[in-house]
């Protein structure tokens, strides 16, 4: 997954195998830059509420397209400890993306002062 933040958009692109697990047909996934709420190294709860429809729910994979109380979300999550959430507006398809990244506090340093 390679994340690109550029002077009006956060991007998301998906490798071939992560497009896989999530049955996502798309390769990449924009959020206009002002579109972001807040974000937070802090992995959501999963609950029994929740619908997976379509993705992936195995022990070392959450990965899809997720329905919750808050609308629409993506998670592409294979290790608990390494979590970026993104919430966004309500414009938006995802209302949420729950991702792994390399270093969620870079990114957070990064993303914070545009909020």
């Amino acid at each position: 997954m390679n994340l690109t933040l550029t002077a009006d958009t956060f991007s998301v692109e998906l490798e071939p195998m992560e497009r896989f697990w999530a049955f996502h047909l798309g390769a990449r996934i924009d959020i206009p830059r002002a579109h972001i709420q807040s974000v937070s190294s802090t992995m959501p709860p999963l609950s029994w509420r929740v619908l997976r429809a379509p993705g992936t729910g195995l022990p070392w994979l959450v990965a899809g397209t997720f329905y919750t109380e808050q609308g629409r979300e993506f998670w592409y999550i294979t290790q608990r400890d390494r979590v970026l959430t993104l919430d966004l507006t309500s414009q938006d398809y995802y209302k949420r993306l729950i991702l792994n990244v390399e270093d969620p506090s870079a990114w957070i340093a990064r993303l914070q002062p545009l909020l």
